[in-house]
């Protein structure tokens, strides 16, 4: 009897057993079938922030540094070369709208002419940003050898890349310092040209100028005499000798800087001499004419210059002024009353 009761109830309790899987089974079938086939099952999160398998809440693409980002001054290194280039951006759509006429100052023939007075430089870097009134680094070769040949200074190009793990040290650790910021200003026009690793990736107009001067490695630097000749040539660098460096720069310079500093003193016996405007823009001319609005200088290699008289620095102004005046200036492409 015991025994016959014993079988009883455990064949009870498995027959329970058995028809709450099936009800179980049943039930995820359908949960499973309402779900779309391309989309996954949800998963539970895991129940802290960083846990294995955790979907991140934070969405932020986190910044990075370019290499030698540090507290000092911005370099050719950091700032020019040295620069992180932005990510490609999709291409613009062409605008189905009317292009707007276009408002504020235009420029006339005489201001595209008068370029002492242009007070934008759009591809110009600080030397040493800490200085407000600091020596500028060119990045525009044409303008480079156009303003030295005008400021009848020396020119300092320089063949760079930022991948170039010697021409980096050299931005670095002289030209940021607050040294060769102060004998630029004094002496030198400088401008650097930033080349990629693959020589067949960098334009046509760098490829040829390297090739022109014969340019091989980097970091690699040129001084030319106003009149756009080699003086001098420094190949390479060594890390951590910034001032045998800087020495051996400005050795190279010295011949360059005496010999411009003859022929200058020369020029002004003949009646030249620095000019400047507001801003601090120089040009070694000497004068021609002027009316009531504007001045004629002539620069070193003959080429005249039409220029404000307003826009002169103040003592530049009163020089003019004490010359005769001519009735007008005649200024070509542009009508005056």
């Amino acid at each position: 009897m015991i025994g016959d009761s014993y079988r009883g109830v455990l064949l009870w309790t498995l027959g329970c057993w058995f028809a709450g899987l099936v009800c179980l089974t049943a039930q995820e079938a359908a949960e499973d079938a309402s779900i779309p086939e391309n989309q996954a099952p949800i998963r539970a999160q895991p129940a802290y922030p960083g846990a294995p398998g955790a979907v991140p809440t934070d969405t932020t693409i986190p910044k990075g540094e370019p290499t030698f980002a540090t507290d000092r001054p911005m370099t050719p290194g950091m700032v020019g070369p040295g620069a992180i280039p932005p990510p490609p951006q999709a291409p613009m759509q062409p605008s189905t709208q009317e292009p707007k006429k276009p408002m504020g100052p235009t420029v006339s023939p005489m201001q595209s002419r008068g370029r002492l007075i242009q007070d934008m430089r759009p591809q110009r870097i600080p030397v040493y940003p800490d200085d407000p009134e600091s020596a500028w680094w060119e990045i525009n070769p044409s303008y480079a050898f156009a303003r030295a040949q005008r400021e009848q200074r020396p020119l300092m190009l320089l063949f760079t890349g930022v991948w170039n793990t010697q021409a980096m040290a050299l931005s670095e650790e002289v030209f940021s310092t607050k040294s060769f910021n102060e004998y630029v200003k004094e002496n030198l026009v400088i401008c650097y040209l930033n080349y990629p690793r693959n020589q067949t990736d960098a334009p046509d107009s760098l490829r040829r100028l390297k090739d022109k001067f014969k340019v091989r490695g980097y970091p690699n630097v040129l001084i030319f005499n106003p009149n756009g000749e080699v003086e001098k040539g420094i190949r390479g660098y060594r890390p951590g000798r910034p001032i045998d460096y800087f020495n051996s720069l400005k050795a190279g310079c010295l011949p360059v800087v005496e010999s411009i500093k003859v022929q200058k003193a020369q020029m002004m016996r003949a009646g030249f001499r620095d000019w400047s405007n507001y801003l601090g823009k120089e040009i070694f001319a000497r004068f021609v004419r002027h009316d009531t609005q504007h001045v004629v200088l002539q620069d070193a290699s003959g080429i005249e210059w039409i220029i404000k008289i307003n826009d002169l620095a103040p003592e530049d102004q009163k020089l003019v002024e004490s010359f005769p005046r001519v009735d007008k200036i005649e200024i070509e492409g542009e009508d005056r009353q």
